[in-house]
């Protein structure tokens, strides 16, 4: 009995064991908690601010986002009024600059209505009262302004020649040149023709190298005047109108006027009408030439010569 009362008198210090155990256990339990606790508290607290940095960001980006395309709208507003200044500038300058050029034109048009006007008054027309533009004037005394606008065939000076204060043709025409490649449809001429020898003297008009034709009015020494067209050479010359000019004097010093306006051609000897005719074999703008020649079936001998004075010219396009 004795024994047994000793081994149970041992029995309380086992108890207290299992207690300290019991609370060491539930000591590192709590620790463990705790240390869960902490790591779930600073994953949460992590978590969060890395959700505010990203909502930060987010809210940065869209200021600057913002910011740039504020900008942009500015830079664009500002580009926009500056094309739209720099437009309503150049408009401007367009519209001065067509203004002044339609006050130009119209000072133009109202010098050249001006110059015609005076040219007219100064020199009117007499067969075609009120219209035409006075190109040319000259007396024809070779040492008048424009006279150097005569001009003889290519190595044939002689036959075309200024002496005794008026222009000779002899045998070939005398060529009208002012300008370099002027030439002539509608016009009205007048010339003082004294016919010196030869069949007949006038003028030719209308001429083209190319296809190398030309009216000719002639006035002869019989009072006849012919007007024919001529291609000289390739084909018969073509008669269109031959009649009596009973106010032309042979021998003295006759004034001839010619007036060509489309198909129509009328000539006038010492103011009095002539001829008329309607002719449509050429109406092309050509070259003007006094003339002096002989009839191909004449029988005479002398040489053809023209002296011509007082040439006028109005343009009638």
């Amino acid at each position: 009995m004795g024994k047994e009362i000793s081994k149970n008198a041992q029995m309380p210090g086992w108890g207290a064991i299992k207690r300290k155990r019991r609370k060491a256990v539930l000591l590192v339990l709590a620790c463990v908690v705790v240390m869960v606790s902490g790591i779930l508290l600073f994953l949460q607290v992590q978590n969060e601010a890395k959700r505010q940095g990203q909502a930060d960001a987010t809210r940065l980006a869209t200021n600057q986002t913002q910011a740039a395309q504020t900008t942009e709208a500015r830079t664009n507003a500002t580009s926009t009024s500056q094309y739209q200044l720099f437009a309503t500038v150049q408009a401007q300058q367009q519209a001065t600059s067509q203004a002044f050029i339609v006050t130009a034109q119209t000072q133009q048009a109202v010098t050249a209505a001006t110059a015609t006007a005076n040219s007219l008054a100064a020199n009117p027309n007499p067969y075609v009262p009120g219209q035409g533009r006075s190109v040319y004037l000259s007396p024809l005394t070779g040492d008048s302004e424009g006279d150097s606008a005569w001009m003889p065939p290519d190595g044939e000076p002689s036959v075309c020649v200024f002496k005794n204060r008026a222009l000779y043709a002899y045998r070939i025409p005398c060529e009208f040149k002012p300008t370099a490649g002027d030439a002539f449809k509608n016009f009205t001429l007048e010339v003082k023709m004294t016919l010196l020898s030869g069949n007949y003297g006038g003028v030719m008009f209308r001429y083209k190298r190319s296809p190398n034709t030309a009216y000719i009015l002639g006035i002869d020494s019989r009072n006849g005047c012919t007007l024919w067209f001529d291609q000289f050479g390739k084909h018969p010359s073509t008669a269109i109108s031959r009649q009596s000019c009973p106010s032309f004097h042979q021998g003295s010093e006759n004034t001839i006027g010619l007036v060509a306006q489309g198909s129509a051609i009328s000539w006038f000897i010492n103011g009095q009408l002539s001829g008329s005719v309607s002719d449509t074999l050429s109406d092309a703008a050509g070259t003007i030439s006094l003339v002096a020649g002989n009839y191909s079936n004449s029988q005479t001998q002398e040489e053809p010569n023209c002296a011509f004075r007082d040439f006028k010219l109005w343009n009638l396009d």
